[in-house]
């Protein structure tokens, strides 16, 4: 009997080495290894690659996995009207390529990245039996609803709500990457048992890339002219859930003195940040675009400390994986976000780190300028921060676990 076939399903994949395409790539490449047949369909890229002239081929071999892109019109990033036709050309081609080629895979893995994206394997799954395993990565429509783009009340909102419910429930299996999500996709299986139907595996970051450098000194800080400044780090996505206000008021108070916060990455809410620290004239604050890959290690071993925000009120509908990354490296957490909240819970049980829950600019420098001065605190954070990583959160422990599922459900 050969390996298993697995189609998987996603928007963004490499090399698109961004949001969920750095995840779905390595855990497609890690699965590949361990002897399943891998075929990946997923879209053009919408974020800039610089290391790539126009678009990327339609079809591609990547560490012996299948990569095949949908034809899409419209643009992800244009207008609405162009945003939809992308959604909706991106859809379909997926449900073409999907049912055309059923035959050829054992099972589906698809994710929420577009939320939408689930509908194809539902149609597969009642018309022609298709199973197929669904990853969570954020949960609709409660997400849209909390960002303030839908009314609760909506009809929009309603038909949105019965769809991921449909989703979840005609899933094989459900994987959540937090406790705390765990509990609100409970919710939408009330109408079929929930036993085998959730599996709780976090995301994780690569121990073959991010690993603890020596010295924080490193080529990066000396590109950004950093030198003996406590270093404060947030990389990753800067969209309206992640509260990174409280640090750039932070920022203002620390003026002045021997500190420095670095901000790398992109986001709907990127320029209104910048704009506050325009308007405070904050000579302390950084703002970069995302960094490649390979730069990766250096980065996020550049900093004294590192911080991951997520609003409480979007607690449980996304989890920030970045935290992951930071202990790979070795560096203390600073969160702001619910005790109670997955990555909450995973700093207070590793004690690498800092939880806030109602962070102000007041509160976090204050907390920056202990910390700055308690060198033995930091430096038990950051062997904290990667026992924990090496126990929980690397790409082998949970490519371990997703070969293991799908294995059994397939």
């Amino acid at each position: 009997m050969g390996n298993k076939r697995v189609l998987l399903l996603c928007q963004h994949f490499y090399p698109e080495m961004v949001s969920t395409g750095m995840h779905m790539t390595e855990l497609s490449e890690a699965l590949q290894k361990k002897g399943l047949d891998m075929t990946v369909f997923c879209a053009q890229p919408v974020y800039d690659l610089d290391e790539w002239d126009g678009e990327i081929p339609y079809y591609l071999e990547h560490e012996g996995i299948d990569v095949h892109r949908a034809k899409t019109i419209g643009k992800h990033k244009a207008g609405l009207i162009n945003r939809l036709i992308f959604a909706v050309s991106y859809l379909l081609q997926t449900l073409l390529f999907a049912w055309k080629n059923r035959k050829e895979f054992d099972g589906i893995v698809v994710g929420t990245n577009p939320p939408f994206l689930g509908i194809v394997t539902v149609l597969l799954n009642k018309l022609f039996g298709e199973e197929y395993i669904l990853i969570v990565y954020d949960i609709y429509p409660e997400y849209a609803v909390r960002v303030g783009a839908l009314d609760k009340d909506s009809l929009v909102t309603k038909l949105w709500r019965w769809t991921t419910k449909r989703i979840v429930i005609n899933a094989t299996s459900n994987v959540v990457i937090g406790r705390d999500m765990k509990e609100i996709v409970k919710d939408k299986l009330d109408e079929k048992p929930t036993d085998n139907k959730i599996c709780m595996i976090p995301n994780w970051s690569d121990e073959g890339t991010v690993k603890p450098l020596s010295e924080k000194y490193n080529y990066f800080r000396d590109e950004l002219g950093i030198d003996d400044e406590f270093v404060v780090l947030y990389s990753g996505t800067m969209n309206k859930s992640h509260n990174l206000e409280p640090l750039l008021d932070a920022a203002e108070l620390l003026e002045g003195e021997p500190y420095r916060f670095v901000l790398v990455g992109q986001g709907s809410n990127k320029e209104n940040l910048k704009n506050i620290a325009t308007e405070k004239e904050l000579s302390n604050v950084q703002f970069l675009q995302f960094q490649p890959k390979e730069k990766l290690p250096d980065v996020l071993a550049s900093c004294d400390i590192s911080v991951v925000c997520l609003d409480k009120q979007y607690t449980g509908l996304s989890v920030p994986s970045k935290t992951y990354g930071i202990m790979a490296a070795g560096r203390p957490v600073l969160a702001f976000l619910e005790e109670e909240s997955e990555i909450g819970l995973a700093v207070n049980e590793s004690e690498c780190g800092i939880v806030m829950e109602h962070p102000t600019g007041e509160t976090v420098a204050q907390k920056i300028r202990e910390l700055d001065q308690d060198e033995d605190t930091l430096e038990s954070m950051s062997k904290n921060s990667y026992e924990a990583f090496k126990e929980n959160y690397t790409l082998e422990k949970s490519s371990a676990k997703y070969f293991d599922l799908i294995s059994s459900k397939f």
